[in-house]
């Protein structure tokens, strides 16, 4: 099943043609955070990329923005996780992602 679906494209394509679902983006966000955890980074910003881009709800979005600043910043990559970390802070400071993106700055711009 995971060579079927997963490996041949056809999940992707399935959640595709979901966009407008937020249980699909809530898949690609999980499975984002699942290849975080295993240190597949390159995964993670793939998937993280595709809840920010491939999606017509917001719903995971700012999650999406957050993790994928926190995957730049595990992998040394300080200005992409910065650049995140400023977009999220001017056009979200009231939310969740970007009071924490508010505290990551404070300390990347303290190194």
């Amino acid at each position: 099943m995971y060579r079927t679906y997963y490996l041949s494209g056809k999940f992707n394509f399935y959640l595709d043609q979901h966009s407008n679902s937020d249980t699909a983006q809530y898949i690609d966000f999980f499975i984002g955070k699942l290849n975080y955890i295993r240190s597949n980074y390159d995964g993670a910003i793939f998937r993280f990329n595709r809840v920010i881009n491939n999606y017509f709800v917001e719903k995971y979005k700012l999650k999406a923005y957050f993790s994928l600043a926190e995957v730049y910043e595990k992998t040394k990559n300080k200005a992409k996780a910065i650049e995140i970390y400023e977009y999220l802070k001017l056009y979200y400071p009231d939310t969740e992602q970007g009071k924490m993106a508010i505290k990551r700055l404070e300390h990347l711009y303290s190194f």
